[in-house]
């Protein structure tokens, strides 16, 4: 009986059914063989030349002296992070990650980035990390950096207390590392790569008729149209309401449509906003004449909003108020109230479902299910059925 040929050792490569690939293993990782150009070897038909060419360029590639940190500091960084954001323009990602990135460098509260005051040592929070190498930044230096920030009210702090507010912020410090990663002024793997960052608490807070009288009350002219549009509209503050200008307006007679492109949008899909109230169709007519170019809306000395400014002034409304608030309710919360409002009906008298709000609010159907699921509970009476099967 003839023997059976034996079976080839291991050659370094072989090919990966599941992923349709040819791979080798460096550790435990599978690596995917490439081409003299890059592309990766897909095809299971390849000639043994071909792979060897390809498994010696992966030996070569694996042996090469990894990059070093040297001394790029977390300055250094953060300023490249900010930089690359304003030419992609990314206006909302430097808006929110500035000031945070700012007090992590220099130690200072935010309000001193773009004030023509300088800060003394008295303003000082903590001692300032922006001159730390990024070889020598620890997990230690960003925990200390949250815990010092403690609620002050001599001094005008109102301190960092919630797990939210730890994440946001630590993950504006992993970003700024990733971003500067990818660009290569450090390598991916640096010592912050991996640290815990707490999760997060969805705030999902809607405001009450009352609550909103109540605010736009307390508020000045140009806020208090602010607050109207935002909480009618369901528009992000930031990256939608305050970078709203004229060339975002489609007029068709009775309705009106602001639309934004895939790359002013937050999840890089085209954003429209229908607008039917004939208030707002007004207001934005009178505004679109009004500034024709630049921001469509501005605060009371003409100036365009800033998210930052406005989420200050949503507080401050809050504090002057006479009627009770949810201890999270924020500036996001008027976003929250069109999402309720338009779930069942308010404006319309006709509820909606999931996929509908997911359209009029820029997200996602998953997303929506994830924040407004308890709504949907209520409209449908599956709570009044749990109270009764009990």
């Amino acid at each position: 009986m003839p023997r059976k040929p034996r079976r080839k050792g291991n050659r370094g490569y072989f090919y990966r059914t599941s992923h349709k690939v040819w791979v080798s293993k460096d550790g435990t990782k599978f690596v995917p063989l490439t081409d003299a150009d890059g592309n990766r070897l897909r095809d299971p038909r390849l000639t043994e030349t071909v792979l060897r060419e390809a498994h010696a360029r992966f030996l070569v590639s694996r042996n090469k002296p990894k990059p070093t940190l040297g001394h790029v500091t977390l300055f250094e960084v953060c300023d490249y992070y900010l930089s690359r954001a304003e030419k992609e323009c990314r206006a909302s990602t430097v808006e929110k990650r500035a000031d945070t990135l700012f007090d992590l460098c220099c130690g200072f509260p935010a309000r001193f980035r773009e004030s023509k005051k300088k800060p003394t040592e008295k303003d000082r929070i903590h001692p300032g990390y922006g001159h730390i190498a990024i070889s020598d930044l620890r997990p230690h230096h960003l925990e200390a950096w949250i815990d010092s920030h403690k609620a002050d009210k001599a001094r005008g702090l109102t301190g960092w207390l919630t797990l939210t507010g730890h994440r946001t912020r630590l993950q504006a410090v992993k970003r700024a590392l990733n971003r500067a990663a990818k660009g290569g002024l450090i390598p991916k793997e640096h010592p912050i790569r991996g640290m815990y960052v707490p999760r997060g608490r969805a705030r999902v807070t809607y405001l009450t008729d009352e609550q909103e009288a109540e605010l736009l009350r307390v508020s000045v002219p140009m806020l208090r149209l602010a607050f109207r549009v935002l909480i009618r509209t369901g528009m992000r503050p930031g990256c939608e309401f305050a970078e709203l200008t004229a060339k975002h307006v489609i007029d068709r007679g009775d309705r009106i449509e602001l639309q934004f492109a895939s790359t002013e949008a937050k999840n890089n899909k085209k954003r429209a906003v229908r607008i039917k109230e004939p208030w707002l169709m007004e207001e934005i007519r009178k505004h679109v004449k009004r500034n024709p170019s630049g921001a469509l809306f501005r605060n009371g000395r003409g100036q365009p909003w800033k998210v930052n400014s406005l989420s200050r002034a949503f507080r401050r409304a809050v504090e002057k108020s006479t009627v009770k608030f949810d201890a999270d309710v924020c500036l996001y919360s008027c976003r929250h109230t069109f999402a309720k409002r338009a779930l069942i009906g308010y404006w319309t008298g006709k509820p909606i479902n999931m996929e509908l709000l997911a359209s009029l609010m820029g997200n996602t159907p998953a997303v929506c299910a994830q924040h407004y699921a308890d709504i949907l509970k209520e409209l449908s009476g599956v709570e009044e059925l749990l109270w009764t099967a009990c």
